[in-house]
């Protein structure tokens, strides 16, 4: 497969359409295949429950992610260039618990909190939200 390859994980690849992944990951009505997150390798093998190399973003959760939270939109919409930043990572708990929680900064200084979990059977992004 040909395309841009994400510069913190070999295994996320932009293809053709512009979609990390589309040659193995089929792109679903449900999802915000063009959002796609391409995760770090680093992250990958660091995770406690181990993930996908590209998560999908359920259409519903991208657009409340940017609703809730529109002054992160920028960030939001560049969420695997910014992961690839991330400082620490932890399991939620609660009525949360089997998400995972991964926190990173933007280039000036604001942390973020990224929610990955399972949605429909597979690991997808929750949410994202600046802290």
């Amino acid at each position: 497969m040909e395309g841009e390859i994400s510069p913190s994980n070999r295994l996320a690849i932009r293809g053709p359409n512009g979609v990390w992944n589309e040659h193995v990951l089929p792109v679903t009505a449900l999802e915000a295949a063009e959002q796609r997150v391409g995760v770090p390798e680093v992250l990958l093998i660091s995770l406690t429950h181990p993930v996908a190399p590209v998560l999908r973003w359920d259409a519903e959760k991208f657009r409340d992610a940017l609703l809730k939270h529109p002054r992160d939109e920028r960030m939001i919409r560049s969420l695997t260039e910014y992961l690839a930043g991330w400082r620490d990572h932890g399991e939620e708990v609660g009525d949360r618990t089997g998400n995972q929680r991964i926190l990173f900064r933007d280039e000036h200084g604001r942390w973020y909190a990224a929610s990955i979990g399972p949605l429909r059977g597979i690991d997808n992004m929750i949410s994202v939200f600046g802290i």
